[in-house]
Order: C-alpha cells, then sequence, then structure tokens
C-alpha cells in the first residue's frame, strides 16, 4: 500500500490521503510501519476528537432524543461515531414505543442502550457484557457480581474488577432489572422485541407508581414530623392527595 502511494505522489503527482487505525497493528508490524511511513508520508494528523465533538457530528440535533442520546455519550465518553450512530437507530424506536409511557422510563431506556452499545461495540474499552447479563433475565446487584468476578474461586483479583466498578458506578448504573435485560437482548441479539419491551415498560411503570404512592404518604408524614407550625389542614390535604394516587 505504501509503495502504491508513493507511486501515485511521485510519479502521477496525486495528493494521497491515507486514514488507518493503527492502534490495531501489532507491536512488530507497528514498528515496520512507522519506519516505512515516514519515508511515504510528510504530514501526520491524529484524529481524536471529543465526547461532545463526535455526538456533534453523529447527532443533528433535529430528532427530539438528541439532546438525550448525546448527554448520556458523553457521560460514557464515545468517541466513535459509528457506535453512536447504531444508538441513535434503536434510539428512536424506543422512544416510538415507549412514547406513552412516564418519562423516567424512556430515560432509563437511553441511559442502559448507551452503556450496553459501549460493551457491545467497543469491548476493549469497556466492561465485559458477559458481566452484564443475567441468565434469569433480571436483577442483578452490580456490588455483588463484581466480588464474584474479582475472586471466583479465591484467586488472585482480576485489576480492572475495581475500575470497571468505579465506571458503572461514575455513569450511575449500580443494579439491572427486567426493563434494562430486554434493552440488553436488543443490543446481543440485534433484534428488536416491541412486545418484550412493551411488556417490561409497563411493569416499570407500575413499580414506579407504587414507589411514588409510598413517597407521597412519606411526604406527608414530613409535614407532620418535621415542624412545629398549625399546618393540619395541610397535612390531610397531602394525606388525602397520597390515598387519591394509591395505584388500582
Amino acid at each position: 500500500v505504501l509503495g502504491l502511494i508513493s507511486h501515485l505522489k511521485e510519479q502521477r503527482q496525486c495528493n494521497v490521503v491515507l486514514l488507518l487505525n493503527d492502534e490495531k497493528l501489532a507491536d512488530a508490524d507497528e514498528k515496520e510501519f512507522r519506519e516505512q511511513l515516514e519515508k511515504v508520508a510528510d504530514v501526520n494528523l491524529k484524529f481524536l476528537p471529543t465526547p461532545k465533538e463526535s455526538t456533534n457530528i453523529a447527532l443533528d440535533g433535529s430528532k427530539s432524543f438528541h439532546q438525550n442520546l448525546g448527554k448520556r455519550c458523553q457521560e460514557i465518553g464515545l468517541v466513535n461515531i459509528r457506535t453512536i450512530k447504531k444508538l441513535e437507530s434503536i434510539t428512536q424506536r424506543l422512544y416510538e414505543e415507549l412514547q406513552d409511557f412516564d418519562v423516567r422510563i424512556l430515560e432509563q431506556a437511553v441511559q442502559s442502550l448507551v452503556l450496553f452499545g459501549f460493551c457491545k461495540w467497543q469491548p476493549e474499552e469497556a466492561p465485559p457484557i458477559e458481566l452484564l447479563q443475567d441468565p434469569q433475565g433480571a436483577n442483578i446487584d452490580f456490588s455483588e457480581a463484581f466480588e464474584e468476578a474479582a475472586n471466583p474461586d479465591e484467586e488472585e483479583a482480576d485489576p480492572k474488577i475495581a475500575e470497571w466498578r468505579s465506571f458503572l458506578s461514575g455513569y450511575g448504573f449500580n443494579e439491572m432489572d427486567e426493563f434494562d435485560a430486554a434493552i440488553l437482548s436488543i443490543v446481543v441479539a440485534g433484534h428488536f422485541d416491541e412486545e418484550l419491551i412493551q411488556k417490561e415498560a409497563l411493569r416499570l411503570q407500575e413499580r414506579l407508581e407504587a414507589r411514588d404512592g409510598d413517597q407521597s404518604f412519606e411526604n406527608a408524614w414530613e409535614l407532620y414530623h418535621g415542624s412545629f407550625d398549625d399546618n393540619g389542614t395541610e397535612i390531610m390535604e397531602a394525606l388525602a392527595n397520597a390515598v387519591r394516587n394509591v395505584p388500582k
């Protein structure tokens, strides 16, 4: 290839641009390649976009979900434009399927999708996707999962475990539920199962509504326990609203 470039440059007076991912070269190949490249290339440039620059290139802002998706891609440090475009395609489908659900479900879907896509399509940089998979399909506590991975048979712990734990914690992903497992299945299998996504989204919405109801009661009693004011009417109204909001 370098010989062809040299011929085109010197004999045909062509301007040639060589695009390559030199990180994939083996050590021996890289040494020889560098030596030969210096004889041919006049200018060497490294393309090192930031996560923000990469998302701005991949996402033009024309879709309602671009801002949310771009934010998650930047949080996780994605710079691979091809990966971001794959995530954009799946996110479009998720927004179509989940538009009638609680907005928190959409937010969780995008957060989980970006992580799973990072693990699947950039495995050299991300935690192993096997660590995120559960044969039962749900409810992994990553604090326990990491401990098992770090010391499965009383052997020396993998130094990467602490790095993965810190990475997931910083991203705000500490456990995986059934809805996350459904999102993961899209990335792993490459097939969008609308029925599964709808079913798990409905179950998650029921859990969120139940949690909101519990929080309403806690907030009402906090008015009583956390104040010396004469606020009996306000407390009764808050309790009544909490009862009305209990999921049927």
